[in-house]
């Protein structure tokens, strides 16, 4: 790895031969950089995972501060330069140039003194705070069977555990690591069907971009946000320009509320309700080349 950072900072790599290498590495504005040793010292924790085998330039422009030492950083790790490099630009400090808006924020973000980084446990202790009454709700609803609360406080504890499961993948939970791993943990087991989507493939283990990463760096792209269909389909609630309009919009002011908290939960469980049983068939399909074992974990 040392080798390969210091004595090859000028060779010329293909994507193909990128993916043939044995270790962690990144590309920002065509430059190819070899991160595995850098990984445990960054100070964002464990997301610079998510730039491994990725053309990473956009996630790192929208984490780093212009002015910061990130690219001064970065080019202790710079191993050679990507081939067929489709833009005109292979400068970090260019493109932060070229991009007015971004440096604007971060000037502002600096003349407020407002901290990135976490100085006290209050997301922490608002998180545990929360899962305990998550399980108090859980005792009441379905140990005591009272319906009625389950039937009022169900959709709020879905978007809980889909945001807890969100800001745990974004590591917002970063005063402690032990900490931290064990709120995703949690998180992850109560919002299951929403891993793939947010931390990505299990066997990637939290490596590269997952659909809600993509959704992060390229928002509204309707050739690369994966959740532009969800925004542009047809709805009960027009939530972007670009959605087909129907005659039930006009009223939508008034019915938002009963449908974000009744109609979509509801729609959400059902999803969830035929993806059990499709699972369940699948058990009781006869023998087929699909080891037995595989589709009980699939079930699971």
């Amino acid at each position: 790895m040392e080798a390969i950072e210091t004595t090859e900072n000028n060779r010329v790599f293909s994507k193909a031969e990128l993916y043939e290498q044995s270790f962690p590495w990144t590309i920002i504005a065509g430059q190819v950089f070899a991160i595995g040793s850098f990984i445990p010292q960054h100070p964002g924790g464990f997301l610079i995972r998510r730039a491994i085998g990725e053309d990473a330039t956009e996630l790192f422009l929208s984490h780093h501060c212009p002015t910061g030492p990130a690219a001064k950083t970065l080019e202790r790790y710079q191993i050679g330069t990507l081939a067929n490099w489709d833009h005109e630009v292979t400068n970090v400090e260019e493109l932060w140039r070229r991009r007015p808006l971004q440096r604007h924020f971060w000037r502002r973000l600096k003349e407020s003194k407002i901290s990135l980084t976490s100085n006290s446990f209050e997301a922490e202790f608002l998180a545990c705070s929360m899962l305990m009454l998550f399980f108090l709700w859980c005792y009441y609803c379905y140990v005591r069977g009272w319906w009625r609360l389950n039937l009022c406080c169900s959709w709020f504890w879905l978007r809980h555990l889909d945001a807890g499961l969100h800001a745990a993948m974004h590591g917002d939970f970063r005063k402690s690591k032990r900490l931290q791993g064990g709120l995703f943990w949690v998180y992850s087991l109560l919002s299951h069907r929403a891993m793939e989507y947010y931390w990505g493939s299990s066997g990637l283990n939290g490596c590269g971009l997952s659909k809600h990463w993509w959704h992060h760096v390229f928002p509204n792209d309707p050739g690369r946000d994966p959740d532009w269909s969800t925004m542009t389909g047809i709805a009960w609630v027009r939530r972007h320009w670009s959605a087909e309009w129907h005659p039930c919009h006009r009223w939508q002011s008034l019915y938002w509320l009963p449908v974000a908290m009744f109609v979509e939960p509801l729609l959400e469980l059902l999803q969830v309700t035929c993806s059990i049983l499709e699972a369940v068939a699948s058990l009781m399909e006869p023998p087929m080349k699909t080891p037995y074992c595989a589709r009980v974990a699939h079930f699971l």
